[in-house]
């Protein structure tokens, strides 16, 4: 995806994962309206339908996987 700053691609993928929600305009999940989903329904939305790679992982530095 491309785009200047501030144009809403981040928005636009956060809403797509589930992680945003919105105010206007519907998304579609093979062609059903994600305006009344619950809460559950979004859990298994992101459990099953997408994946996510974040491009800041948040890790601990001085700590290995081994020692959380």
């Amino acid at each position: 995806m491309l785009g200047p700053s501030g144009c809403g691609k981040t928005t636009l993928l956060n809403i797509i994962g589930g992680l945003d929600h919105y105010s206007e305009g519907d998304l579609l999940v093979d062609g059903v309206s994600t305006k009344s989903y619950s809460d559950r329904d979004w859990d298994t939305y992101r459990n099953h339908r997408v994946g996510f790679i974040f491009q800041s992982y948040n890790l601990i530095p001085h700590q290995t996987i081994l020692e959380m």
